[in-house]
């Protein structure tokens, strides 16, 4: 599945792509704009903002979550690099609808 732009372009919707049967499917998700999105895994999206605090989202339940933020010592010395290219991606080791205390994160970020 490719996440896409709606037909309506929508600034709070997207909607989704099926690769294998070539159509878009007939409903749209709630997915931030102003975010951008650094990862996908166990059926969550993970997006960046410009604080590099990066938020994990289940698009089809609405769940989301909030990672501690990249360490201050890190990210301050990049000031003047662009913070929308600094998260190059997210993986989780488990669903965390399905084992909330007994999952992990992995982001890798360029510091």
């Amino acid at each position: 599945m490719l996440i896409i732009p709606t037909i309506h372009g929508s600034s709070e919707r997207r909607g989704l792509y099926s690769v294998t049967q070539g159509k878009t499917c007939s409903f749209e998700l709630h997915v931030p704009y102003n975010k951008r999105l650094c990862g996908s895994s166990h059926g969550w999206l993970a997006f960046v903002d410009e604080n590099l605090v990066v938020t994990l989202l289940n698009p089809f339940t609405g769940r989301a979550i909030s990672l501690p933020p990249v360490p201050k010592s890190t990210w301050r010395s990049m000031v003047a690099y662009r913070c929308d290219y600094y998260i190059n991606k997210v993986v989780l080791s488990a669903d965390p609808s399905f084992l909330p205390n007994d999952y992990e994160v992995l982001v890798i970020y360029d510091g």
